[in-house]
């Protein structure tokens, strides 16, 4: 990371204090406000990935012994609900706030990924049902994505 000048951080306050005079919001979070819905269903996404982890545990599953042979590689149950949760946790959230046309596809990509790979462990049969319930919620719930 660059080093930063004294005179950078003086012109990004007086930016900043200008722009609270005026009322101004920066572009990312204008662009959040804009994308509420979606970022409450990645909120939504989070709670239901801790449900899938919080099922597997009351059955004492170990998540990373499930694994699945999905698009040409073997895939442990853990990693899915890890790359669901990054992308639920950082990397739309920060897509949403770059604000470019690519927004909504980059979204529908990494959600469309994540929610074959969900679907694919839902129909895992040794699963327990409780973990099968949960992950067909979790993938129901991918499947919802808002329209905004």
């Amino acid at each position: 990371m660059p080093k930063r000048t004294l005179g950078e951080y003086w012109r990004a306050l007086l930016i900043s204090l200008r722009m609270t005079v005026r009322g101004e919001k920066p572009a990312s979070l204008l662009a959040e406000a804009q994308h509420e819905p979606l970022l409450g269903w990645c909120r939504e996404t989070l709670a239901r990935v801790k449900a899938v982890e919080a099922a597997a545990a009351a059955a004492g599953l170990p998540l990373a012994g499930i694994v699945l042979h999905l698009d040409g590689r073997d895939q442990s149950l853990v990693q899915v609900l890890d790359v669901v949760r990054f992308h639920a946790a950082q990397e739309i959230p920060h897509v949403v706030r770059q604000a470019t046309p690519y927004t909504r596809p980059a979204v529908q990509a990494a959600n469309l990924n994540d929610r074959y790979a969900v679907l694919r462990f839902s129909q895992h049969e040794p699963l327990p049902a409780a973990v099968r319930a949960a992950l067909e919620q979790l993938g129901a719930h991918l499947g919802a994505l808002p329209a905004a």
